[in-house]
């Protein structure tokens, strides 16, 4: 005889909420071991003196961070969420993987675009702190990875979140989408014609066709970021009537994404669809589909490495660009950046000592009502060294999240920001552990926004990219409610064993 008892709200909810006692996300032993070996490999270099030795070190790291990648994969079936396999991979790919291609030319380590130093390629001496910063960047991520707070149990009720009416989260997702057009109508006013040649030229655009400010009309693209991911995942995982209508919308709504070759961008909506297709996947046990994720990796990568190579010369001249153009083995320039941190300070500069939480909130003041603004110091010295003094809307260079803390704090910085990189990939694979995935909802799609501000942040830890996620999860709070406890007419075991001698009645009835 089946023992239901009567919804309680006031009762069920505590003993609902509770969470397992291990937690299904834990960093594994070989991922631990893995990372441990790669720094000390990383710390072996220094017995390296030639470029053949470093090439093998290097070598050795690669193989290395790709059998943590697949440890780190393997956990993941388990737990359905793909955190850590998204930071180990743009590690092996934007570090690691640059590492060894720049190892294999002539000369080894060669300077990336006529950087302003006295000298054709890197020191040795540099490469190896190098290597050492994202090793222990690496393993300071699973340890902030495995830091436990129960302060932070709250704020998962957030992945819980139901989503408001189906019409009304449409229309806004909607008008969301067409927002990405609002700052280039603001520049440019209705003429659609300069529209029309600023998205041609990519990057040119700046030079070639002059507008207005938009101020912060420039926020509205975070808002079609959110609005077209959404859209997208609507068009992928739901049986909605209007998918053509939704995948229409979406794609008007990326254009000028994709059009200002601004590749950081579009995290922010391919990765909430990664994220959500891979959780169905597990859920559902359907892993011989799980192939379709790494397509859609490659989809993404494709659409970078062509954002890359045209953004320069305008997409007008897409089809003059050739093959090779498109295989850039170096795509991100990141662990060169990092090198010439290294390089920059504290040899030619003293630490600078600065903490970046700051800016996250200055940075919503607008220009207009505070004229002398500062940004980082760190980032602007770092940056008008590199570019020779060039404005930061026509060329800037990212100093990559460890050669940006070790500017500001040397050695110390990096573990440091890496515990902190690796506690927030902890809470969006908590969250997202909370979401309901079979019917792809708003929360889930902000979480994925969350996972696209951490990889993002391997470039730089700035408020610009904190930006797209904070705007996608205020308007998540805005069209979702929250969750009920107990749904009208459902009944449950209480899994509490002292109730079970309490009278046995269905629910609704005496």
């Amino acid at each position: 005889m089946a023992t239901l008892l009567a919804p309680n709200p006031g009762l069920t909810a505590a003993r609902t909420v509770r969470r397992p006692t291990v937690s299904p996300n834990r960093v594994s032993q070989p991922e631990w071991l893995l990372s441990v070996l790669s720094l000390l490999v990383a710390i072996v270099s220094f017995l390296a003196d030639t470029g053949d030795e470093i090439a093998i070190v290097i070598g050795t790291l690669v193989l290395l961070t790709a059998l943590q990648l697949i440890a780190a994969i393997r956990q993941s079936l388990q737990s359905g969420v793909m955190g850590r396999p998204l930071l180990v991979g743009s590690l092996l790919i934007a570090f690691y993987g640059e590492a060894f291609v720049s190892s294999l030319q002539n000369p080894a380590f060669r300077m990336p675009f006529e950087a302003p130093v006295g000298f054709d390629q890197f020191p040795i001496r540099l490469v190896r702190i190098g290597l050492v910063y994202v090793a222990l960047f690496q393993l300071a991520t699973l340890a902030g990875y495995s830091l436990r707070f129960r302060a932070t149990a709250r704020m998962f009720n957030v992945a819980k979140r139901q989503d408001r009416s189906e019409s009304v989260v449409r229309v806004a997702l909607y008008v969301f989408a067409a927002c990405a057009w609002v700052p280039l109508i603001a520049s440019y006013g209705f003429d659609f014609q300069a529209i029309g040649q600023v998205l041609l030229s990519s990057r040119h655009a700046i030079s070639d066709v002059a507008g207005r400010d938009a101020g912060l009309l420039v926020n509205f693209s975070s808002l079609s970021l959110f609005g077209s991911a959404a859209l997208f995942a609507k068009v992928i995982f739901s049986r909605s009537p209007l998918k053509l209508l939704d995948l229409v919308v979406a794609c008007i709504g990326i254009v000028p994404t994709i059009a200002s070759g601004t590749r950081y961008r579009l995290l922010y909506i391919f990765i909430p669809l990664l994220v959500i297709a891979f959780d169905r996947l597990v859920k559902q046990r359907q892993y011989r589909r799980l192939t379709l994720i790494a397509l859609g990796g490659m989809l993404m990568l494709m659409v970078f490495q062509t954002q890359v190579a045209v953004r320069r010369v305008g997409w007008s001249h897409l089809l003059e660009m050739k093959g090779d153009t498109f295989l850039a083995m170096k795509p991100t320039l990141q662990f060169d950046s990092l090198l010439f941190a290294v390089y920059l300070v504290p040899r030619h500069h003293p630490y600078f000592m600065e903490p970046m939480t700051p800016y996250f909130f200055i940075h919503w003041v607008p220009r207009s009502l505070w004229l002398n603004k500062p940004i980082a110091k760190s980032f602007e010295y770092y940056n008008a060294t590199w570019t020779r003094g060039a404005k930061l809307k026509v060329f800037n260079v990212t100093p990559s999240i460890m050669g940006e803390y070790h500017l500001n704090w040397g050695v110390f910085g990096v573990p440091m920001i890496g515990l902190w990189i690796g506690f927030l990939l902890y809470l969006s694979d908590e969250c997202m552990l909370r979401t309901n995935v079979a019917k792809p909802c708003l929360a889930a799609v902000a979480i994925g926004m969350a996972y696209a501000f951490i990889l993002a942040s391997l470039r730089d830890y700035a408020p610009v990219y904190f930006v797209h996620f904070a705007i996608g999860a205020a308007a998540t709070y805005f069209l979702t409610r929250r969750a009920s406890l107990v749904a009208p007419g459902i009944c449950f075991r209480v899994p509490d064993p002292k109730l079970r001698s309490l009278p046995l009645r269905a629910a609704g009835k005496p």
